[in-house]
């Protein structure tokens, strides 16, 4: 398999799990700011089992982009996929550079000298930035990340992945904006990669990922049944 080849087979699986996490996302935030009328309008035993198999799909999703290389299942994540670029650097041809560019500057890094680099150096570049944002409990940038990855991971193998003879209360607990956060940081990643090396463009020149829109269909069809239900006026 080449590593263009490789790199696909991974795009495909991260972002998957990237308009994963997106569908639901959009379908709870529905869910919630409708829920005080969908309670009185006796619709919430109908609406509680969805919001439980949505708020799973979400944590599985997450974790799974975020999942460690392992030798005997092989994953497809954001640490597989730097791997995969860093023992590639000096092969790997950038087919989109100033797109690339400009993506990379707009998710913080200076690329002030980046004309004049090479195609493995930007390469080395990337890696280097995107590895420190990456959950890490050792790096200052990846802290936070680490500490909300770290809360969905619990949750994940505690009550998803097995059913432990858990007190939930004693779940860590994380907000939405930061696992927000972690999704941001896999649509930016994903959009560089694809961007430079597979001339795959997943987002415009000022950041909006485009997939993230197409995720937003369930919720709009939700917001029309809720209407056709009498549940709300309009949305």
């Amino acid at each position: 398999m080449s590593i263009k080849q490789a790199l696909e087979k991974q795009k495909d699986g991260i972002v998957a799990d990237v308009f994963q996490a997106d569908q639901a996302y959009a379908l709870l935030k529905q869910i919630g700011e409708c829920a005080d009328r969908i309670n009185h309008s006796g619709y919430g035993h109908f609406f509680a089992p969805i919001q439980d198999i949505l708020v799973r799909d979400y944590v599985l999703a997450i974790t799974k982009i975020f999942d460690r290389p392992d030798k005997n299942y092989p994953t497809r994540g954001i640490p597989t996929m730097i791997g995969l670029i860093r023992d590639s650097s000096k092969e790997l041809k950038i087919y989109q550079r100033p797109a690339m560019l400009k993506r990379l500057a707009f998710a913080g890094l200076d690329i002030t000298a980046f004309e004049r680099l090479t195609d493995a150096q930007i390469t080395l570049a990337l890696v280097d930035f995107y590895a420190t944002k990456l959950p890490s409990k050792d790096k200052v940038d990846g802290f936070k990340a680490w500490r909300t990855l770290e809360a969905l991971k619990f949750r994940r193998n505690k009550a998803y992945a097995h059913n432990e003879s858990f007190d939930h209360s004693m779940f860590p607990e994380t907000t939405w904006q930061e696992t927000q956060e972690l999704v941001q940081l896999a649509r930016s990643f994903t959009s560089v990669v694809c961007t430079g090396y597979l001339s795959f463009i997943l987002t415009s020149d000022d950041g909006m990922f485009f997939l993230s829109n197409d995720a937003k269909r369930a919720s709009r069809s939700l917001s029309k049944l809720l209407v056709k239900a009498g549940v709300v006026d309009s949305m």
